[in-house]
């Protein structure tokens, strides 16, 4: 299943990357690319999963930890891209108990059980009791 941040926010988004490429002189405002950090910001939810492919669900958890939706709310912030662009950032989330044992692969950010961003990550081994740290991460959409 698609998801609507990649159907409604990036495609578009992609779509006008590709087209402004056309054109010698190419220009996106800021608040273009805030929009789509500010949807990934709306994820409550951060897990560590074992899927070796494209996760569908939260079936395959380890870890997880609940974060605090929106910027500038200690958990995500919005700001200006480390070469270019904007980039959103989700702060270290340290003592992440770990509730599964198995090998993680991925870190997802979800609301309300829908993934809305997922990436992967060195294979770890986790057993369950412990805790993760899981690093600070950023997304970063360069300017054209």
């Amino acid at each position: 299943m698609e998801s609507y941040f990649k159907k409604y926010i990036i495609l578009p988004v992609v779509l006008l990357l590709i087209t402004a490429n056309a054109y010698s002189a190419q220009w996106i405002h800021d608040s273009a690319l805030d929009a789509c950090h500010a949807y990934v910001a709306t994820c409550t939810r951060v897990d560590i999963v074992s899927d070796a492919g494209t996760p569908a669900n939260l079936n395959n958890t380890l870890a997880n930890v609940t974060v605090t939706a929106g910027t500038g709310n200690g958990d995500w912030t919005i700001g200006n891209g480390d070469v270019s662009g904007r980039k959103l950032n989700l702060t270290e989330q340290a003592d992440v108990p770990i509730t599964g044992t198995g090998i993680g692969r991925k870190v997802v950010y979800s609301l309300s059980g829908t993934i809305i961003y997922w990436y992967s990550i060195t294979e770890i081994s986790l057993t369950a009791s412990g805790t993760i740290t899981i690093a600070t991460y950023d997304i970063e959409i360069k300017d054209l």
